[in-house]
């Protein structure tokens, strides 16, 4: 593609500064012996019974800690005398195919090595019956996972978090995992089908008639705070499924990273990516979905972002959040994934293209100048690494008095120019 540079020479940037965001630091001290302890409860360890055969779900989001607690509770089922497997449980993820699902699972360290039993990777599904979901007047047919089905018990590992398309008291969590992650394809495209934007209404009525026809004997959940790191860890009965994913999921909004400013005309995020959030980006940081604003998010006039992380393995729903974007960017989009995911969901306007420009440099220049700033030196403008990690900031210096009246707010250094390589790379790193 042709640079833009010349249009962009002259657009003059605000310095920045290094800000550290604090937020609770609580977490699990030791997450492989805080699952054993769950783990050996009397109403978890007393439902394994030696030569069962267990089905362990395990998702494509970006679990903190997701190799120790897969890890440590594989080994704890074989010590119990049983014979665990795991399954892919990501809906259409990994372009809805048994393949690219195993392959989205060793891109999270978790392998048949390293977990040291079987991967039973399939798109194949066995229908249990049709569900009422009264509080939307429809019908949704059930699916679960053929491997899972037909094993003596199910298990589930999921992370409690906010979701970044809707709000309920069900969102990311137990329940999501069970219905539209063993779901597969077949059971996410007809649970997003009847959902229509509310997905947490199809949760509290599916969720219930898996546990029902199903093998589930527990779920392992986590929660992370603001710093990428476990909170809290349980493991949960069957029947205690529901309500305690639902009162994980209030911890979860409490501990949420989230941006220290309500309006700004510019945010650049480094990476974007399916293992950081749903949609890439996080609606719940930027105020921002593909199809508008969200309901009590921060005001953000423009946004950029310089890359895709390598775990994303190409899938870029979520992208038509973004304003602009690098060429860098561009070359690591599988448009086959991308499409496979939007097709499932039904949000085509998920994987819209935005503006595609030569470097970092010309994408930050692009949105300052196109954020209609009088004065661009004064710009309010965050960097982030991305939307997971939001207590390490770099702030224009048009927020000082703003850094400076916030007690959560640490000023590391002077305001300086936005630091690029001669190539316009964007020389800042995150640890």
């Amino acid at each position: 593609m042709t640079s833009m540079m010349h249009l962009l020479q002259n657009v003059q940037l605000p310095k920045v500064a290094r800000v550290q965001c604090e937020f609770d630091r609580s977490e699990v001290a030791d997450v492989e012996a805080t699952l054993l302890k769950e783990l050996e409860r009397p109403e978890i360890a007393n439902c394994i019974k030696p030569g069962m055969k267990i089905a362990v779900g395990v998702g494509s989001r970006g679990l903190a800690d997701l190799e120790t607690m897969v890890k440590t509770l594989v080994k704890k089922l074989q010590n119990l005398g049983a014979d665990p497997f795991i399954v892919p449980t990501m809906g259409s993820h990994g372009g809805a195919t048994a393949e690219g699902q195993k392959a989205v699972l060793a891109s999270l360290g978790i392998t048949e090595e390293a977990m040291c039993c079987p991967i039973r990777s399939s798109m194949e599904t066995v229908e249990l019956g049709t569900v009422h979901i009264p509080d939307l007047g429809v019908d949704t047919k059930t699916y679960i996972d053929r491997n899972a089905y037909e094993a003596d018990g199910i298990v589930t590992v999921a992370r409690v978090k906010v979701h970044p398309a809707f709000k309920d008291t069900l969102e990311s969590g137990l329940c999501k995992m069970l219905v539209v992650g063993f779901g597969k394809q077949q059971g996410a495209q007809a649970y997003h089908t009847a959902a229509n934007g509310r997905m947490g209404r199809v949760l509290e009525a599916v969720a219930p008639h898996i546990l029902k026809k199903t093998k589930v004997l527990f779920a392992v959940g986590s929660v992370e705070n603001a710093y990428d790191r476990i909170c809290d860890l349980r493991a949960v009965p069957a029947e205690d499924i529901v309500e305690t994913d639902k009162e994980m999921l209030v911890l979860a909004k409490e501990r949420i990273g989230k941006l220290p400013f309500n309006k700004l005309d510019v945010l650049i995020a480094k990476q974007m990516g399916k293992e950081i959030s749903g949609e890439g980006l996080d609606p719940n940081i930027t105020g921002k979905r593909a199809i508008g604003p969200i309901e009590g998010g921060p005001k953000i006039t423009k946004i950029g972002v310089l890359q895709l992380s390598k775990e994303s393995d190409g899938n870029v729903v979520g992208i038509g959040a973004v304003d602009v974007i690098t060429e860098r960017l561009y070359s690591r989009i599988n448009l086959n994934i991308s499409y496979a995911n939007a097709l499932t969901t039904g949000g085509l306007h998920n994987v819209r293209i935005p503006m595609t420009l030569a470097s970092d440099e010309e994408v930050i220049r692009a949105a300052v100048h196109s954020s209609k700033v009088a004065d661009t030196t004064q710009a309010h403008l965050v960097i982030i690494k991305d939307t997971l990690h939001l207590s390490d900031l770099y702030v224009s210096e048009g927020l000082k008095d703003l850094i400076e009246a916030d007690s959560r707010l640490t000023l590391c250094s002077d305001f300086k120019d936005i630091p690029f390589s001669s190539t316009g790379e964007l020389m800042i790193e995150w640890d």
